[in-house]
């Protein structure tokens, strides 16, 4: 009887859709809820290579994948990898009265940073008048693209984030005073420093590919980023995504690693593709 219950539960309880976009490839993964957690991945197919994840490539596969599952209808939300997006700090300006004020303030930092016209890209920011706050960028050609491939299947498409904020909004509340965050993904390494528990700045780096195997080099990063950044180094490392395992078991004693996915059914441990690790940065 109790097994027949599940079973009808199982057929009528929600499911979604997770869709990671990175450089590399698309990873679709379908999610549900019940009694135990399910995560199915339906498709994770490479980009062609040197097409640099431009937005007609990237939405032709989506396409593509897409018809070959069935995902009509489905509560849908985009993982973007950090490399196609722009991820900053913003300081807001001196005595603000309106919100347009905050965001003249990060639309000069974001031409500051990166020499580029803002027109392109659609900015969106963790808004605060009275500290400074984390904003993202995405190309709005990839944007609208990813619009349109989502609509011709009609998914309901809630979300499209940068995989820092998502990894960043799932885990905040897990760190401790004087932690320092970090996103790892093909490569890349996305750190997260804090000052009182709030992001202070965003730092991204690729990561040697024999540093995967030494935690020397990731001591001396975070050293250097704090030199850099004139903030004490951080004690401990809080890591999500494909973090190397090597990391996370160091014994040395001037910084702990903790990977905050020890779970097993966890599909954000380092041993599943990076693709499946993006698309479910935020299921939970």
């Amino acid at each position: 009887m109790l097994k027949k219950f599940k079973e009808i539960l199982h057929g009528v309880l929600p499911k979604r859709l997770h869709i990671g976009v990175s450089p590399a490839g698309i990873t679709l993964l379908r999610t549900r809820k019940g009694f135990t957690s399910e995560a199915v991945v339906l498709a994770d197919a490479a980009l062609p290579q040197g097409s640099t994840a431009s937005p007609d490539t990237v939405a032709e596969q989506l396409r593509t994948l897409l018809a070959q599952t069935n995902c009509r209808g489905l509560v849908t939300t985009i993982v973007l990898a950090d490399p196609l997006v722009r991820v900053f700090m913003v300081t807001p300006p001196r005595n603000p009265t309106r919100l347009q004020d905050c965001q003249a303030a990060a639309a000069m930092r974001f031409q500051t940073l990166y020499d580029t016209p803002l027109a392109d890209w659609h900015l969106s920011a963790d808004w605060n008048a009275n500290q400074p706050f984390v904003a993202c960028a995405v190309p709005r050609s990839l944007l609208d693209s990813l619009k349109q491939a989502s609509g011709e299947h009609r998914l309901a498409l809630i979300e499209i984030s940068p995989h820092f904020v998502v990894a960043w909004n799932r885990w905040r509340a897990r760190l401790a005073p004087g932690d320092w965050f970090g996103v790892m993904h093909d490569g890349t390494l996305t750190l997260g420093v804090t000052k009182h528990r709030r992001l202070a700045a965003v730092r991204a780096a690729a990561v040697p590919t024999p540093a995967l195997m030494d935690t020397r080099w990731l001591s001396g990063h975070l050293m250097r980023e704090a030199l850099r950044l004139d903030v004490p180094p951080p004690p401990r490392l809080q890591l999500c995504g494909s973090a190397p395992n090597q990391w996370v078991m160091s014994t040395e004693e001037s910084l702990k690693c903790v990977w905050l996915s020890p779970q097993a059914h966890d599909l954000g441990r380092p041993s599943v593709p990076s693709g499946v690790a993006l698309a479910s940065a935020g299921f939970q």
